[in-house]
């Protein structure tokens, strides 16, 4: 009787967590711990989790070792004092604690999950997400045990997989709203459709949040009058006043650039909850669009002190450096450095390390020498990306300065280091030909000493940007030594490089015109099919050129050669291309020859004077 009654306890206990009512919840775990004492060690580990949870941590470790001093192998009772431990802050004691139940139980996801959040505070990010994942697969049910996948996969940029996860897990919880939330925000970045629409037809719209995504789906969807219809419809009951539905209003609203609608959601957020994040950065993203800087620094100040998420974080650091508010930058970079999870981050360690150093510089302090021993722990990309992000602030920033200036010379070298054809596509976007050309020769020096940066394509590369920069600058002696001969895919990538270009001179129009021509030379007609061989009533064959006395075409006689499918592509030095070609009337300049046979395909030629 007293294992039923325990049950009975236990399970009421269970419904009541669900529903938020912790103190109910904690006398019948306590009811049903003090019945079935010597039984089932299940309801005693819960009632400890539950009161530690609860920031009652000591309570709970007297309870649990109490307990454990009977049944100390007990796997319930080690993973509550593992947790408890845990939220205590002693990480030591509590690895002991889940190392010695998966020792017992080696799939435990619990302790999985405890050993992977251990991993990550020691830095080991792999093994723990490995860890976190391990414990979903065990329980792929259990919300707290995606949400910790997820997070550790997203640490690792494994975003695809932390996607599946957090899909999956709306799938088994689709009343949990984090969880849906994300699942949704992942399909619509990835155009995925019909999944979103398939999330949002096992979720209870008649709940407010949900009632939002699914307003905000169909208005993205393009259906603005059932968006329309919903959201009102929410508006008039008492779920309309839930922050999570009026926030997902105020996204429609901004998405359709409805301003005063969306202002109008965002206050009624604010005022039930002042530090409401989303709609901190909304007031933001309002000012900002009136070119508000620092009507927008203040929300997003208050939005970083709720959250302290990094991408608050940086939005605020540079809309103070716009607004010239230095010393909040300084200080939203010390926020964002003390915070242990985002400087453990390679990447927000990185970009720590170079805002530092552009802080001072704007400052027009001079720093002992550039530092970037943080970048080479990020793959090539994600730094040359970095790189880029810095430099262009620095080329963007009103203020000029000869630290600002040694600043990004550092930045171009680190880049050079590391991509340089990054640096040299860069420095040609911007028409930096002095910075080019050192590029250019040390691209050179590397060629010369055998120890080419980027393999075999190292020499096509030099070459590419050396032709591209001498035609920027009109030096005709250097266009004349790389561009002989262009060869392979090289006329089609100088053409999209000149295409690109906004403003050209006339060496570059003359170029592009030239192998724009080359790529759009006429196509030669099929030859005409064989005549029919006549044949005499003796048999004899007759060739029905022989007949008209065996002459040629006469169009290939003008020609010159004997074979008509070749064309000829007369073009003047303004760039005209000549339908008919007089020997009187023109000069030829220089002949391209092409193919074999070395016929000439294409002519430059100049009018006769």
């Amino acid at each position: 009787m007293s294992t039923d009654t325990s049950k009975s306890l236990f399970d009421q206990a269970m419904k009541e967590i669900l529903r938020g009512n912790f103190v109910p919840a904690e006398h019948l775990l306590q009811q049903a711990s003090e019945i079935n004492e010597e039984g089932t060690t299940l309801y005693a580990a819960s009632w400890a989790v539950l009161l530690a949870l609860r920031d009652r941590a000591e309570e709970a470790i007297a309870i649990l070792e109490e307990r454990l001093a009977t049944f100390s192998t007990d796997t319930n009772l080690l993973l509550a004092y593992g947790l408890t431990l845990e939220k205590q802050g002693n990480f030591d004691d509590a690895e002991d604690a889940f190392r010695e139940v998966l020792s017992q139980d080696s799939t435990n996801p619990g302790a999985l999950r405890g050993m992977s959040e251990i991993l990550k505070r020691r830095g080991d990010k792999m093994e723990a997400a490995q860890m976190a994942v391990r414990a979903f697969t065990e329980a792929p049910d259990n919300v707290v045990f995606a949400k910790a996948a997820a997070d550790m996969l997203e640490a690792l940029d494994q975003t695809k997989t932390a996607f599946e996860v957090v899909d999956l897990a709306a799938h088994y919880n689709p009343e949990d709203e984090e969880m849906v939330s994300r699942a949704l925000q992942g399909c619509l970045a990835n155009n995925m459709i019909d999944r979103a629409r398939e999330i949002l037809t096992i979720v209870d719209i008649n709940q407010p949040w949900a009632a939002g995504w699914k307003a905000s789906f169909l208005d993205w969807q393009g259906d603005h009058a059932a968006a329309d219809e919903l959201i009102e419809r929410t508006l008039a009951r008492p779920a309309g006043k839930d922050l999570g539905f009026l926030f997902q209003a105020a996204c429609v609203a901004m998405r359709r650039g409805d301003v005063d609608k969306a202002e109008g959601f965002v206050e009624s957020i604010l005022a039930a909850d002042p530090q409401h994040t989303g709609a901190l950065r909304i007031r933001a993203d309002l000012s900002l669009g009136r070119t508000d800087l620092d009507g927008a620094i203040d929300p997003l100040m208050k939005a970083f002190a709720a959250s302290s998420d990094s991408v608050t974080g940086w939005r605020l650091f540079w809309s103070c450096i716009l607004s010239g508010r230095l010393d909040e930058a300084e200080e939203t970079l010390s926020t964002l450095a003390d915070d242990e999870e985002i400087s453990s981050d390679p990447l927000e360690a990185a970009r720590l390390e170079l805002a530092t150093q552009f802080l001072e510089a704007m400052r027009g302090n001079s720093s002992e020498g550039s530092h970037f021993d943080t970048l080479d722990q990020l793959p090539e990309e994600a730094s040359g990306g970095l790189l880029m992000e810095y430099l262009d602030a620095i080329d963007e920033s009103k203020k000029k300065n000869a630290h600002l200036k040694a600043l990004r010379t550092a930045l171009l070298e680190q880049l050079g280091l590391r991509d340089p054809l990054l640096r040299l596509n860069r420095l040609y976007a911007r028409s930096d030909w002095s910075a080019m050309s050192g590029a250019l020769a040390e691209l050179q020096a590397s060629i010369e000493s055998a120890e080419p940066i980027l393999g075999d394509e190292t020499i096509s590369i030099y070459r590419l940007y050396s032709f591209l920069a001498a035609l920027a600058q009109q030096q005709q002696e250097k266009v004349e030594e790389f561009s002989s001969p262009l060869e392979g895919e090289m006329p089609l990538v100088v053409t999209n490089f000149l295409s690109g270009r906004a403003q050209r001179n006339p060496t570059e129009q003359r170029w592009l015109d030239k192998l724009t021509s080359e790529f759009r030379k006429p196509v030669a007609p099929p030859p005409p099919p064989p005549e029919p061989i006549q044949t005499t009533p003796t048999g004899v064959n007759i060739d029905t050129r022989q007949l008209s006395g065996g002459l040629i075409d006469t169009r290939e006689v003008q020609a010159g050669r004997a074979n008509a499918s070749d064309p000829v592509v007369y073009e003047t030095e303004d760039g005209e291309l000549l339908t008919d070609f007089d020997e009187s009337e023109y000069e030829v300049v220089e002949e391209v020859e092409v193919g074999t046979d070395e016929e000439y395909e294409y002519v430059w030629v100049e009018e006769n004077e």
